[in-house]
């Protein structure tokens, strides 16, 4: 995996999340529309947010798809690459909503979502979180305080052997942290 990739792959990450707040406020325009007042001056402004909120999104969309098309060829998925650049949606039709059971939704940023996951889990493998390692540590405890082949009498003896194996993996775990409060002081499990 080249390091070109991986830059691309968070380009298109911050790329979605923006074309989803675009989404969010077109959505929010269009959904003022269908309330506006008689008003003619008002209906105008209105429209001018609606048409304003439609080119923001449409701008987002059309950046998604070339973003993704950067990323397969990246990859080395040139046919990929040519399909998501065909596909890529063009001027109105960049800001299409379908209407749904519970909302409007666009068929463009979910199809260019799916494509991007596809894309990750395949080719660029999941990144390592610090969270990540530290839920499979506390969803394991059971295992590893089992590992010990010794039962734990008390709440410090269950603790001790999860709280070798955090040391292992985190150089900044402690035991615990005193966290003031007004009325009392709160000491959380496994600061880290």
């Amino acid at each position: 995996m080249t390091p070109e990739a991986h830059t691309l792959a968070g380009i298109v990450r911050e790329t979605i999340h923006s074309t989803e707040v675009a989404l969010a406020a077109y959505i929010d325009a269009t959904m003022d529309m269908s309330y506006a007042a008689a008003s003619d001056v008002d209906r105008m402004e209105r429209e001018q947010v609606q048409d304003d909120a439609a080119e923001t999104f449409g701008f987002y969309i059309t950046r998604l798809y070339r973003d993704l098309a950067l990323l397969a060829e990246a990859l080395g998925l040139l046919k990929l690459s040519d399909e998501i650049r065909q596909t890529c949606p063009k001027g109105k039709n960049a800001y299409e909503l379908k209407r749904e059971e519970d909302g409007l939704h666009s068929d463009h940023l979910r199809h260019a979502r799916h494509s991007f996951n596809s894309l990750e889990k395949s080719y660029l493998g999941q990144p390592l979180s610090g969270l990540s390692v530290f839920e499979t540590i506390m969803h394991s405890s059971g295992k590893i305080i089992a590992a010990t082949g010794k039962t734990p009498v008390n709440e410090a003896q269950a603790r001790a052997p999860v709280f070798e194996v955090l040391g292992f993996c985190f150089s900044d775990a402690v035991r615990e942290i005193h966290v003031p409060k007004p009325a009392k002081t709160y000491k959380p499990a496994f600061p880290i």
